[in-house]
């Protein structure tokens, strides 16, 4: 057994100043693929990956361990950032970042812990701001996908909460004035003998004063033509 760094780069920032404000910035390690710079009449297109870590060590029967870790233990802070990835510039539909696992079977993807066990109060796991301006988003800001002809029950979006006993589980919001869209949309046009929309609770005696589907009105004089609830 061994273990051994390749390559190590330790930086330590250290004063003998009894008093003094040091702020160090720049990086540690720092990679740049700069313009190219070609003779009269030449071209060159760069298709080049900057950073190309690779673990291929199929031989050597890995079963643990990381090809890419990223550690950070500066604390608390209010602009500490672990990873940041910034591509403003980008218009391709390949993606600012890629995960592809194909032969994944029952581990995650992508697997996101934060909070402990009460920390996390008014932030977020995961946040997606979309455009501030009317963009025209015909796929979805969050979209989840699947071409094949998946069996299982726990569909493109699980959401669980096997303890909490308050709350709300998904939540939709829009309260903007002369909204004429849509809250929720369900198409299913080649359903069958399934459910567009099942709703299951209070198991065999548990609901009492709730409701299975509670439908809240307008609360003034509103001239609703159709029906607050239409089929």
């Amino acid at each position: 057994a061994g273990s051994h760094n390749d390559l190590n780069i330790t930086r330590t920032n250290t004063t003998s100043a009894a008093v003094i404000t040091y702020i160090p910035s720049g990086s540690l390690a720092k990679i740049v693929n700069a313009n190219s710079t070609v003779g009269a009449g030449s071209t060159i297109t760069d298709n080049a990956t900057v950073l190309d870590v690779q673990q291929n060590d199929t031989a050597g029967g890995r079963t643990t361990g990381t090809t890419f870790a990223i550690t950070d233990l500066t604390g608390a802070g209010t602009g500490n950032l672990a990873a940041s990835i910034t591509a403003n510039s980008l218009t391709n539909t390949t993606g600012a970042l890629t995960v592809t696992t194909n032969a994944l079977t029952s581990g995650n993807a992508l697997s996101i812990t934060a909070g402990g066990a009460t920390a996390l109060t008014s932030g977020a796991v995961l946040l997606v701001t979309g455009p501030t301006g009317a963009a025209a988003i015909s796929g979805g800001l969050v979209q989840a996908t699947a071409t094949g002809n998946y069996t299982g029950t726990g569909g493109l979006l699980n959401l669980l909460a096997t303890t909490s006993t308050a709350g709300t589980l998904a939540n939709f919001t829009n309260n903007t004035a002369s909204f004429t869209g849509n809250g929720l949309s369900i198409s299913t046009t080649g359903a069958t003998t399934g459910n567009s929309l099942s709703i299951t609770t209070g198991g065999t005696t548990g609901l009492t004063s709730g409701a299975g589907l509670l439908v809240t009105g307008p609360t003034g004089a509103a001239a609703i033509s159709g029906g607050l609830v239409q089929a």
